[in-house]
Order: structure tokens, then C-alpha cells, then sequence
């Protein structure tokens, strides 16, 4: 299994850009700028720090995988271009961002040449379109890349991990998004967190609390203290990044599955 993650421009002195391959992992063709993996020196995060938003040291401190994963997807937009200037209207600038956004997007994904996808949002602003945006819903990095993996011509399977919890999704937004996605016959099923909210807690130990597994771990552990409380009917407080959401309890431990080849967006 190859895994990575999507990110925006950065500095990649020491990372390694791959070229797209074959199924016997013969490489060819030109080097891609939007498909990365990390060094091969694996460093461990050693204490709680805040600092690592906007750095690739999460990535740089996992284990190493096949073609050098965990793998940097770029997304080389997040922001329209200038409008006025380029004279189109903001739909036109809004096309022509997502459209190079998706070639960039497929390439890294020809590359990787995957059997199917398992595209994992913790929050699930890819699905709502959340608040972290510049311009208009459609600019959101997840809902980006969101819209270049429907293109991608091999299955994929959209994975909504506790829904909200990371404060960018009103329980209004994410109801309805929701909700739309089941009429159009998208949604696969929900399950427990439960396991993967263990598998994860030793790994995030060392990042700060209000870190989205780490938020999951907390809701696992308020349920637990909870039992005579349904916690569908209860909220938490999540404050990240300067915006506040109350989500229910329930939500922070359950996972979403839709297929990402219906049209729900």
C-alpha cells in the first residue's frame, strides 16, 4: 500500500520527485512537480510542539513504503487568479484553477498508478466545503483535490473521518451535505472510530490536543466516562485555528465512507 498526503507549494530541498511508472516500476516519461517522496531518513517527532503546521515533519517522522512513502501530493493552487486583470469572470477563474489543480492532481495519481484510492478527510470540508477558503467554497484545498481524484478513472472511495472535528463544518452544513450525498446514492456506510482511534493515539502523543486525532481521542474517552448519555444529543467545543464549532460527541467518533464516482458536491 502507498500512502501520502496532499499539501500546498513548498520547499522540497532533499525530497525526492518521482517519475511516473509502470506497473513494474520501470520510470519514465518527465519528472513531475506535483508528486514528491520525503527523504530517507525517518525523523521521529520528540515533543509536543505546534510549530509543525505548514511543514512536512509529520510526513518526515513515519515510516518508509513502497516508492518511498509517505508520498507529497502538491496542489499548486488554493487561491483564484487575479480577475480582473486576466479580464474572465470569477466562475472562469474558479474552472481554470480547478482544471490545473486536477492536472496536477492526475499526474501524481498516474504515477502512483493505484488500483483504488482511499481519500481520507478528517473534518470532511471536502464534502461541505468548510471555511479555510479564499474566494469562493470551491477554492478549498480538500474540495480540490476532491474534485481532481472524481477524475482519476479508478475507484475512489471518499472516507469522512469524524465529521466537523476539525471546527471547519457547521452541524447545519454537514447534515446537509450529508444528506445530499445519500439521495444521490453516494454513501457506503458509517463505522465505529474505535480502532483507529487506538492506532492512532500513541502516534500523535506528541502532538498538541487540539490536533484532530488527538480531539478524536478525547471524544472516545468523554463517551466512555458518559455511558448514560447519548452522545448524538450532546456537544463538544472545538476551537482550532480561530474559528469555534460545537459538534455531538458522536460524530467525533464515527467514519463516513461515500464513493466518490456519484455526483454529491
Amino acid at each position: 500500500m502507498v500512502y501520502g498526503n496532499c499539501t500546498g507549494p513548498r520547499e522540497f530541498e532533499g525530497f525526492k520527485p518521482l517519475r511516473p511508472y509502470t506497473h513494474a516500476y520501470a520510470p519514465h516519461g518527465p519528472l513531475l512537480d506535483s508528486l514528491y517522496a520525503v527523504p530517507e531518513e525517518v525523523r521521529p517527532l520528540e515533543e509536543v510542539n505546534d510549530g509543525y503546521y505548514g511543514t512536512t515533519r509529520l510526513e518526515q517522522s513515519l515510516p518508509r513504503g513502497p516508492m518511498g512513502c509517505p508520498l507529497l501530493f502538491v496542489v499548486p493552487e488554493k487561491t483564484i487568479p487575479e480577475i480582473l486583470e486576466r479580464q474572465v469572470t470569477k466562475r472562469e477563474a474558479i474552472q481554470s484553477m480547478t482544471e490545473r489543480n486536477t492536472q496536477a492532481i492526475l499526474g501524481a495519481v498516474r504515477a502512483v498508478s493505484p488500483d483504488v484510492i482511499f481519500a481520507v478527510d478528517c473534518g470532511g470540508d471536502s464534502l461541505t466545503g468548510g471555511i479555510d477558503f479564499q474566494g469562493d467554497v470551491e477554492c478549498g484545498r480538500d474540495r480540490q483535490v476532491l474534485r481532481g481524484l472524481k477524475r482519476a478513472m479508478v475507484p475512489v472511495v471518499h472516507m469522512l473521518l469524524a465529521p466537523g472535528c476539525d471546527g471547519e463544518s457547521t452541524v447545519a452544513a454537514m447534515e446537509t451535505a450529508v444528506a445530499k450525498a445519500a439521495k444521490r446514492g453516494a454513501v457506503l456506510g458509517q463505522w465505529s472510530l474505535d480502532e483507529e482511534i487506538s492506532c492512532m493515539q500513541p502516534l500523535c502523543a506528541v502532538l498538541s490536543n487540539n490536533r484532530t486525532p488527538n480531539l478524536m481521542r478525547d471524544a472516545r474517552d468523554w463517551i466512555a466516562l458518559h455511558a448514560d448519555c447519548d452522545p448524538h444529543q450532546f456537544t463538544c467545543k472545538i476551537e482550532r485555528h480561530g474559528h469555534t464549532a460545537r459538534i455531538p460527541w458522536g460524530w467525533m467518533v464515527t467514519g463516513i465512507a461515500l464513493d466518490a464516482s456519484k455526483d454529491y458536491l
